[in-house]
């Protein structure tokens, strides 16, 4: 571009749409927080399926000049992009790095995945997901039915079974018996909403509790085959009107969702997988839980960093290393002050996300005011967000 174009010029901006829903979510939540900010338009791209040749993808010239994927179908079009380009795309990655993580231009992690400090990282403490307006029009129906509910509104956010965390009968028998006796000693109501993993005998243990008392309780399924207008989900109104939230700990989406509120939060804990036996298992699993409990790196942990990124070593995505992290912090032990800190910093990291991009497209107009500075979160090599096994609540 030359400085006569930079006056006018908007980025072209591709996103990589991405197979299962959560990743999907991010890549929107961030192509409408860029547009919000600066009045960039990301243009959505289909999945891509990582087996397939970019090659024989169909895309071709004028290249973006930035580029936004998830999964490992998303880098690996994103990368083909960028070499097409010669080297002139931005590459922005959300979630795990197949491969070298030079490649990328940034990365927004969570601790989940396990990947090391690197000038290009920003570690978010939850995901970055969409952020939902507490007046939106498509809650009001639901709004007039939970209006009239007795105090406190309890929103039960439930998943389902996703490895290595277990989610079956015997784990929705003792969340029902925790919603019951919660209800009882508030004297509030549940608004329970299922979700597309969750198991039908769960499904149909938390229906029964609703039903017990539905005078006070709502029991809010997933439908199979989805919500076929916004305003038939409830789930933007029970983010907008909960006082309170039980999550459980499979959906690390529904707990971003729950915390940007600023209410408390209990985590519904869930059973783990036995983990395998191997030399390569091991290694993970010592590293998962020395970063998990905060301790210094050794000189092991520093061999696996140096491998990981250089793309000779892969993380294995781990949940309750993300979830041990944060119950550390006391971040869902249902403490108001915690609840608004922990909202505080994910809007603090959200900020920092946007400045970091709009470093890397630096010389593009700007078309809407730029996202106000952030209250809580630095710029340093990671980005803001945490890093080094650092829990936010150290820092609130």
């Amino acid at each position: 571009m030359t400085s006569d174009d930079t006056v006018a010029a908007k980025p072209v901006i591709w996103a990589i749409s991405a197979w299962r829903a959560g990743d999907h979510a991010q890549v929107a939540a961030l192509a409408t927080a860029l547009e919000r900010a600066f009045g960039w338009r990301a243009e959505f791209k289909p999945p891509f399926d990582r087996r397939q040749d970019p090659g024989n993808s169909g895309y071709a010239a004028p290249w973006p000049d930035a580029v936004i994927g998830v999964g490992r179908g998303g880098l690996r079009l994103a990368s083909w992009i960028k070499e097409q380009s010669g080297g002139h795309t931005r590459i922005i990655v959300l979630g795990r790095v197949e491969g070298s993580m030079d490649i990328c231009d940034l990365v927004v992690t969570t601790a989940q995945y396990g990947l090391p400090d690197n000038a290009n990282l920003i570690r978010l403490t939850l995901p970055f997901t969409p952020e939902i307006p507490p007046a939106d029009e498509a809650q009001g129906v639901w709004r007039t039915q939970f209006g009239t509910l007795p105090r406190p509104l309890i929103g039960v956010l439930v998943g389902g079974p996703s490895s290595p965390l277990i989610f079956g009968k015997p784990e929705g028998e003792r969340l029902t018996a925790d919603l019951a006796r919660l209800a009882g000693l508030t004297g509030g109501s549940l608004l329970i909403a299922t979700g597309r993993r969750t198991p039908p005998e769960v499904a149909s243990l938390l229906a029964h509790l609703a039903g017990s008392s539905p005078d006070r309780h709502r029991f809010l399924p997933f439908p199979p085959e989805g919500f076929q207008r916004p305003e038939d989900n409830p789930y933007p109104a029970i983010l907008g009107m909960a006082d309170r939230f039980v999550v459980t700990a499979d959906s690390v989406s529904m707990l971003a969702d729950a915390a940007l509120t600023g209410r408390p939060i209990s985590l519904f804990d869930l059973p783990v997988e036995p983990e395998k036996t191997t030399f390569k298992e091991r290694l993970r699993r010592r590293r998962r839980r020395r970063f998990a409990t905060g301790r210094r790196k050794d000189v092991i942990d520093h061999m696996y960093d140096w491998a990981v990124r250089r793309g000779h070593a892969r993380p294995a995505r781990h949940v309750p290393t993300l979830i041990a992290w944060l119950i550390r912090s006391g971040a869902f032990s249902g403490d108001p002050v915690k609840a608004q800190c922990l909202a505080g910093r994910l809007v603090a990291e959200r900020e920092t996300v946007l400045r970091r991009v709009r470093g890397l497209l630096a010389g593009f107009a700007i078309q809407a005011p730029p996202a106000a500075s952030p209250t809580a979160a630095s710029t340093g090599g990671t980005g803001g967000g945490t890093a080094g096994g650092t829990v936010f609540g150290e820092r609130c």
